[in-house]
Order: C-alpha cells, then structure tokens, then sequence
C-alpha cells in the first residue's frame, strides 16, 4: 500500500504488516515492569477478527448485511474511533491539563495536614508554589492502562448508537476510494458546530476498499438501507471527508490506483470546511442510486 503525509507530501509503498504499526501501542506495564498485552488480544480476537466477515462482505456486494456481521462491524466501527494517535495524544493531553489544575487548586486549598500528608514535606510557601507550579517541577504522563480505559470505555454503547443508523453500501464501478489512519470519519455539510459525534454527526463513514464504503446516515434521510451505485460527485465527497478530517495525517492509498476524485480548486477557493453546501442526499438519496 502507499502511505502519504498530507502535510509533508512524503511517504511511499509499505508492506501492509506496518503501515500504521507501532509497537507495545496496547501494552500496558505492571507495577511489577511486565508488560501485559491483553488488551491488544481482545482487540484482535474480539473486534477485528470479528468483523473480518463483514468487511468481506461489503467487497463482495452481500448487504445488507447479517445481523451477526452488521454487529461484528459497528463494533469495528466504534473501536476505530479510539484507535488512532490523534485521539489518544488529545486524551492525554487534557488528563494532564486536568491533574495540573488539580495540583494548583490543591495548593492554595490544602490544609497544611493534607499537604503534609500528601507530599510528606512540612508545608512551607515554596512547598506550596512548588505544587501550585507543578510543570516545572513534576512530570505528569497518563499510564497506557489508564487512556486504554477511557477510550474503549464506551465502545459497547457507540456500537449501538452505530447500528441504529441506516447503512448505505455505495459501490463505484472503478476503484477511486482511499482511507486514512482514522479510517472511521464524520461528516457534517450542514456545518452545524454540533455535527461532531457518533450520535449529532449528520454521517459517518468507512471506506472497504478502493470500490465500496459504508455511509451511515439518520434514519429520517432519504438514504436507503440498501447497495446504490455511487457516482463520482458522491466519492469526491466521500475522498474529501477523508482527506478534511483532522485527525487523518497519513493517508493510505492503493498502490495501483492512479488518481481520485476530489474537489476542484474553484470549489476548494470558497475556503469552506464542506465546500457542496448542505448534504442534498439527504431529500432525494444518493447519487446514482
């Protein structure tokens, strides 16, 4: 596969063994300095292999899906929402914001017997700025154990949330898709501040292969519970949400493919975060279907 940085515009052909690999990513360590890697074996066992039928499946036009698939695959779904370096690199940032306005809180709200008791100093004036301005003196790093947990917390419920959706198979009669290291994004065209999550987002969207991709809408959207066949208006969207998507630094691009379709630079001139406007699929269903 070609892996591309959108920013940088490097990158090149990779074996798909290590494109987006990173070792010990689920590792967690014990007290004891053993590293444990069960959560990694869940993940393997219990979502993705799972959902390896399903994905199987969209490629080979079979949908609707099972019901066993269709939930195999929003679990796959939800998953992918935490997966990726964005996501834990933004949780880990603010655990840390947190704790250190815990720390600066605590300084000037201590009792000098807490304060005692927590740092096992006797309290003093540079104890207490030294607390209260804990970045220059204390390193704060959440634990793999720890943003593990937070993240795939709530996969169960996402997953839900995902399987009340109406699910679209698009399908294109040339391969013209690609994906990203967060392979599982959002759309919002009508550009409402509140489009942001699994449950406000107007859809959400994962890509198969370089010819089929799951689009998930509202239910009261005219997009239908079916297979369509996808125009290029619809994959220019769909390559745009991809490649728009913040989190998606690195793309992943068949290797055989030699272009896709996106926004034109007259569209791209209007400088907007969805440049069509509001999504028109939504009265009249999918281009093409």
């Amino acid at each position: 596969m070609r892996v591309l940085n959108k920013r940088s515009g490097e990158g090149g052909i990779r074996n798909v063994r290590d494109a987006f690999s990173q070792r010990d990513w689920n590792t967690i360590k014990t007290k004891e300095g053993l590293k444990e890697f069960g959560v990694e074996r869940v993940l393997a066992e219990f979502i993705d292999a799972e959902a390896a039928s399903a994905l199987e499946a969209t490629r080979e036009h079979q949908f609707p899906l099972s019901r066993p698939d269709r939930e195999a695959l929003a679990m796959f779904m939800s998953a992918q929402l935490s997966r990726g370096r964005a996501v834990r690199e933004g949780l880990a940032e603010s655990i840390v914001e947190v704790n250190r306005l815990l720390l600066r809180m605590g300084a000037v709200n201590y009792s000098d017997e807490r304060l005692r008791e927590i740092t096992g100093q006797e309290p003093s004036a540079e104890l207490r700025e030294m607390v209260e301005n804990s970045e220059k003196y204390v390193e704060i790093q959440p634990t793999n154990a720890m943003l593990l947990h937070a993240m795939f917390s709530d996969v169960q419920e996402l997953a839900e949330m995902i399987d009340r959706r109406t699910w679209t198979l698009a399908r294109f009669d040339s391969p013209c898709l690609f994906t990203g290291e967060h392979p599982f994004v959002r759309i919002n065209p009508s550009g409402e501040s509140i489009g942001f999550g699994v449950v406000t987002a107007e859809q959400l969207y994962l890509p198969t292969s370089p010819t089929q991709a799951v689009v998930l809408s509202h239910p009261w959207t005219s997009w239908p519970e079916a297979r369509v066949e996808g125009a290029e208006e619809l994959a220019t969207r769909l390559n745009w949400a991809m490649l728009s998507h913040p989190s998606n630094e690195e793309l992943l691009l068949h290797p055989d493919v030699p272009g896709h379709p996106l926004p034109s630079p007259a569209l791209l001139a209007r400088n907007s975060v969805w440049p069509w406007g509001e999504d028109p699929e939504a009265s009249r269903g999918p281009p093409g279907a």
